[in-house]
């Protein structure tokens, strides 16, 4: 399940390149020979930056607000450039060569809930994740399970990995693609029914895998139970009205 030694031989390449320089950012992000513009950090970066600037207008920190907004601000006019329109998704990209990593995994999902999905582009993913879920049992694969690289066992090149999937589908609903969401919904409640809370799951059969009784796992079904319970008190509201 785990990844292959020739992934751990990398990883320690490059934590000896950092150790070398100090694991000082600005030589790291000029000459490490791995640099990527990951489509996943960038989206939650956005997200909360967002976030982070509506705190600071509660706060009287207008400055710092204009700041954040105006950095988000230059990610979304710049999120175009990760878009595979061979994929329909966004993706990352090697920041060495500038050409897109066209692997087809969850990450480029995770634009919606960064506030990042282009308008003339969502209709385009949207379709994207339909065929996604349309190709295993349970959703959602980190790696397209019609990719030749899938693995749905091994660690990120396949796994379902709940925590991610919640951020996808909590973007999705705030983005009134309820649909797509309660099918991500849906297929986290089959799988929390089948195997119970394990770290992450194979899409293919719907089995636990990693650690059992995993707490993040256990967190998702806790935040989307508050969802559930709440969606459903803003419609008993709707109705008396």
């Amino acid at each position: 399940m785990r990844p292959t030694q020739e992934f751990y031989d990398r990883v320690v390449y490059l934590m000896d390149f950092n150790r070398k320089v100090g694991f000082e950012p600005k030589p790291i992000a000029q000459e490490s020979p791995y640099r990527v513009n990951d489509i996943c950090i960038i989206s939650i970066l956005n997200r909360a930056s967002h976030s982070l600037a509506g705190l600071c207008d509660q706060l009287g920190m207008g400055d710092d607000a204009t700041f954040l907004r105006a950095r988000c601000a230059i990610t979304e006019r710049a999120i175009g450039q990760l878009w595979s329109e061979k994929l329909g998704q966004y993706v990352s990209r090697d920041q060495i060569t500038g050409q897109l990593l066209e692997a087809p995994t969850h990450a480029g999902f995770l634009t919606w809930y960064g506030r990042l999905v282009e308008p003339t582009r969502d209709a385009q993913q949207q379709s994207t994740l339909r065929a996604w879920l349309s190709e295993t049992p349970y959703a959602l694969p980190s790696t397209r399970s019609t990719h030749p690289g899938f693995e749905p066992a091994r660690y990120w090149r396949g796994p379902i990995w709940q925590h991610l999937t919640t951020l996808i589908a909590e973007g999705l609903d705030r983005c009134g693609h309820v649909d797509l969401g309660r099918q991500l919904h849906l297929s986290t409640a089959a799988l929390f029914e089948k195997s119970g809370f394990y770290e992450y799951y194979h899409p293919l059969t719907g089995e636990g895998l990693g650690g059992g009784s995993f707490s993040w796992t256990a967190a998702t079904y806790l935040f989307w139970n508050y969802l559930q319970q709440h969606n459903m008190h803003l419609q008993d509201m709707r109705n008396a009205a």
